[in-house]
């Protein structure tokens, strides 16, 4: 999935470069794709069984 994220986030900063004519699509599609890889990923860490580990603080 972060893969994914990043692959979108990569195309998406590369938009302007192409045609005119395909830009905002393109544009959409990546926005779009972004924000669902991005629900999806906060959806799997709110699952997942993570243990916090106390530290003492640094002084």
């Amino acid at each position: 999935m972060c893969d994914d994220l990043a692959a979108a986030e990569e195309a998406l900063a590369a938009v302007d470069q192409l045609s005119e004519e395909i830009r905002a699509a393109r544009r959409l599609e990546y926005e779009e794709l972004i924000a669902e890889l991005a629900a999806e990923i906060g959806e799997a860490l709110d699952r997942a069984n993570i243990v916090p580990i106390a530290r003492t603080p640094k002084h």
